[in-house]
């Protein structure tokens, strides 16, 4: 299962995944999967996620980018944004979502 970032608000979760996404300086260009090179003309990454409401108790969450996705990031801005965020990390339960809801 992966880690989930948990919001109490819409808004405080949307302000998040932008800082998330400037600081992976999207968007991103893709790669060719045969090749390895850069494929400008596929559809770029436009944001790290879409942050959902739960149906369980209507908080927002998104998934928390992966360790190895950080491990190039600069720890002072990882700091930054876990002091500028009011969020609680929680494992996906599939609870969360109505089956035809799932992300």
């Amino acid at each position: 299962m992966s880690e989930y970032y948990v919001f109490n608000t819409e808004q405080e979760a949307i302000a998040a995944e932008q800082e998330i996404s400037t600081i992976g300086q999207v968007p991103i260009i893709g790669t060719n999967a045969k090749t390895g090179e850069p494929n400008p003309d596929a559809q770029k990454v436009l944001r790290w996620a879409i942050p959902q409401q739960r149906a369980t108790d209507n908080k927002w969450v998104f998934p928390k980018p992966s360790a190895d996705l950080c491990a190039g990031i600069d720890p002072v801005i990882v700091d930054a944004f876990h002091n500028n965020h009011s969020y609680t990390l929680e494992e996906y339960d599939l609870s969360w979502f109505p089956a035809e809801e799932m992300p």
